[in-house]
């Protein structure tokens, strides 16, 4: 989760509020997706 770097994007002509909103969807959907894949691998391991 430390490595985890969000793209840059041109969030200024947005609420603060919507702002933190995007932020935090784009980061469940990337640590979602990682999670996913790590399960995914132990499954096809056992």
């Amino acid at each position: 989760m430390s490595n985890y770097k969000i793209q840059e994007k041109n969030y200024s002509e947005i609420d603060k509020n919507l702002n933190i909103v995007f932020i935090s969807a784009e980061f469940n959907r990337e640590y979602t997706k990682n999670l996913e894949n790590i399960n995914e691998e132990l499954l096809n391991k056992n």
